[in-house]
């Protein structure tokens, strides 16, 4: 009986090892469901103008969470949403340092537009949505590009705890390059990790990790890290959790006619952690 046993769960070690993770995981039409989205965001401007003394310094927050009925009204041709119904229940936060009113959006019927940039948000149930809103959905909901967590994770691979390969370094930099960040393949840094397996609910789950990072650039620095809890099974849908932090630096100089204005250089760092949390 009890060799029985230790062939069993040794079958079964041998069963969950093997287990094929998908990332390929298309939504759909119609699919409706509630998302809790926390923000933390911090972004530092400091000018430093020819002549002066001490630069100049901006700094804005936010620190904001949002509970929203989501249903998916379109998708691109990968299958992925660019055009949600919102509906908002609970809003809670503060922009730059100001509390936001927790009333500002509850119940109304919002379309959301991903498609471009920047993203588009409007009332549909005849109330009129606020600047103070637009700006709030504006960092919670980014513009959604025609790309998919198998193009950027690849192929469907069999699990392994701890194990680690590299993602799309092409379609990474490629991305970075429509924002006009130029890098080369020596100036990235990518690695992708299985990490453990554990049940949301009933749903059978495994986290990948995601770390991506600036090595010996100049005017960009970046690293960002981000965790994706994903169901192991394809038909059990999308990630039911994403979360990501990261810190960028960027430096520009402007060069413009205005003598006093030219050469002024400019360095922007941003600190961000956003978490999406999805209810079954």
């Amino acid at each position: 009986m009890i060799r029985f046993l230790q062939c069993c769960l040794f079958f079964l070690t041998v069963s969950l090892a093997a287990q094929t993770i998908d990332f390929d995981r298309p939504e759909r039409v119609g699919k409706e469901r509630t998302a809790q989205l926390r923000l933390k965001l911090s972004r530092e401007y400091t000018f430093q103008i020819p002549g002066a003394g001490r630069p100049i310094q901006k700094l804005e927050t936010m620190d904001l969470v949002l509970l929203t009925r989501i249903k998916i009204l379109k998708v691109n041709q990968k299958k992925q949403p660019v055009e949600l119904l919102l509906t908002p229940m609970v809003l809670g936060g503060s922009l730059n340092g100001r509390r936001v009113n927790p009333a500002l959006m509850k119940g109304m019927k919002i379309h959301a537009n991903l498609e471009k940039f920047p993203c588009s948000f409007t009332s549909i149930d005849g109330r009129k949505l606020s600047d103070e809103a637009t700006v709030i959905l504006s960092a919670l909901f980014r513009q959604q590009q025609d790309i998919t967590y198998s193009d950027i994770l690849g192929a469907p691979r069999s699990y392994r705890q701890g194990s680690k390969w590299t993602p799309n370094t092409d379609l990474i930099l490629k991305n970075l390059s429509e924002r006009d960040i130029r890098m080369g393949k020596r100036n990235l840094s990518a690695r992708a990790t299985f990490e453990n397996k554990f049940n949301v609910g009933r749903t059978p789950c495994v986290a990948i990790l995601l770390n991506l990072s600036s090595v010996g650039t100049y005017a960009y620095d970046f690293q960002v890290k981000t965790r994706i809890i994903l169901p192991v099974s394809k038909s059990d849908g999308g990630a039911l959790r994403i979360a990501r932090e990261g810190v960028e630096v960027v430096d520009r100089k402007t060069v413009t006619k205005d003598f006093l204005g030219s050469g002024t250089s400019v360095r922007i760092t941003t600190k961000e952690q956003l978490e999406v949390t999805y209810a079954k």
